[in-house]
Parts: C-alpha cells; sequence; structure tokens
C-alpha cells in the first residue's frame, strides 16, 4: 500500500514538472526604459503643435509611475490618485482599467489632461529621460524621468 502510495506521489510530480516546465512564460513584456517615476512637463496639441508646459507655481506635480513587477502603472495629481493597468506591444501603448479617487480641486485641468491622456494613449517613446505618450487624435503628454 504504501509502494503505491509513493508510485502515485512521483508519477504525480513528473506529470506536475512535465506541465510546469512545458509552459510557455505567460508573463506581459515591459520595457525596461519606462519602469520609474515621470513628471509631467508639458502637454502638446499635435495638430498645432503647440506645447503648453505645466505651470512651476503649482505646490505639486503630475507623476506617472511605471511599476516593473507588473503592467501596473499609478499616477498622483493636484489632489487625485489612480491605478491603471497597461500593454506595450513594439511602440504601441494601451493604458486601460483606470481607477482613479474624483476630488475636486484647484487646478483640476492638468489632472484631466493626465488622465485623458493616458486613457487615449496609443503610442510612447522613451529618449534618454524624455517620455512622450501619444495620444489618439487628442494630445500628447511630456514627461521627464525622476533621477
Amino acid at each position: 500500500m504504501i509502494r503505491l502510495l509513493t508510485l502515485s506521489v512521483q508519477i504525480g510530480i513528473m506529470v506536475f514538472l512535465t506541465i510546469s516546465c512545458g509552459k510557455k512564460n505567460d508573463r506581459p513584456y515591459i520595457d525596461k526604459l519606462l519602469i520609474g517615476n515621470w513628471t509631467l512637463n508639458s502637454i502638446e496639441n499635435p495638430k498645432t503643435n503647440k506645447l503648453i508646459y505645466y505651470p512651476d507655481t503649482f505646490p505639486s506635480k503630475e507623476i506617472v509611475r511605471f511599476m516593473d513587477y507588473d503592467t501596473v502603472l499609478y499616477f498622483n495629481g493636484i489632489c487625485n490618485d489612480a491605478m491603471a493597468y497597461y500593454t506595450i506591444s513594439n511602440s504601441s501603448l494601451l493604458i486601460h482599467s483606470i481607477g482613479t479617487t474624483a476630488k475636486f480641486c484647484k487646478n483640476q485641468i492638468w489632472e484631466d489632461y493626465l488622465y485623458y491622456g493616458l486613457l487615449q494613449a496609443k503610442e510612447y517613446h522613451v529618449d534618454s529621460n524624455q517620455l512622450t505618450i501619444y495620444g489618439r487624435d487628442t494630445i500628447n503628454l511630456h514627461f521627464n524621468k525622476n533621477l
């Protein structure tokens, strides 16, 4: 009886290892250049290429943080915090499932730019310590990396 139980356990372990070892890595692609904290520097109207810079006089900044352990990003604004998931394929960027607090505050427009800019993201480009998120016929977001 003990031999039969031992044999069953051994067969079970071999089947588990065979299935596990043959399994492809389902971990999503994460671009290491994106990882870290990024501060919103400006927004751009892609039709006119006009830049509007984030005011230096505001008490806090709009910050996006791409995490390195999963396809999650967090962003903190003037008065709200949020979390979202992202998917990358080549230079394509899809940000989805955004959850955010909903407090209203002075200078709310910059949080709206950030929120809707991320929601409309279609592509991104990282050049040194600069990140640009291109929107679908909307605004482009320009960030500086926090070092």
